[in-house]
């Protein structure tokens, strides 16, 4: 696997593509912590 640029964010499709894995794994898989990288919030709809 190619390392990322840990200074910037990285869009979900890359991450995703980088990864081998969906975009919807990838948003999951980060707000429930379970990867040992980044973070990702729930925004609460109106």
């Amino acid at each position: 696997m190619n390392e990322l640029n840990v200074e910037r964010n990285v869009p979900i499709y890359d991450a995703a593509k980088e990864m081998g894995k969906s975009q919807q794994c990838i948003r999951i898989g980060l707000q429930r912590k379970l990867f040992d990288f980044g973070f990702a919030q729930k925004i609460p709809r109106k």
